[in-house]
């Protein structure tokens, strides 16, 4: 389901961080112009993501890993897809990485 989610037509170049999906990610989007990083914690997913301004950009994340805090870099995630095991449980969530529209350069909050 993650993988599919890759494949609509209109992704363009999009930037995908991981954590813990390294070779299951790139086996189902192989072939897919993905620019594929992972990520070693918070603070390294910040410092790239805020340097990759203008990309679509996306992370995934398996349901047991906990949500990266990135509001300290001005960045929010917004929730996309949530792929399901067959009990209906989620397994893996796909979030888009934006900017945060409180915050402006440097960090300081805009009114």
């Amino acid at each position: 389901q993650v993988g599919l989610f890759f494949w609509r037509p209109d992704l363009a170049a999009p930037v995908v961080y991981y954590h813990d999906l390294g070779w299951q990610l790139g086996y189902y989007t192989f072939g897919r112009g993905l620019d594929r990083r992972w990520f070693e914690d918070d603070d390294a997913l910040a410092a790239d993501a805020r340097r990759m301004r203008g990309a679509q950009r996306y992370l995934v994340l398996g349901e047991w890993e906990p949500l990266p805090r990135l509001s300290d870099a001005g960045l929010r995630l917004r929730s996309l897809f949530a792929a399901q095991r067959a009990d209906g449980s989620v397994s893996f969530r796909i979030f888009a990485i934006e900017e945060d529209a409180f915050v402006g350069e440097g960090g300081a909050l805009v009114p």
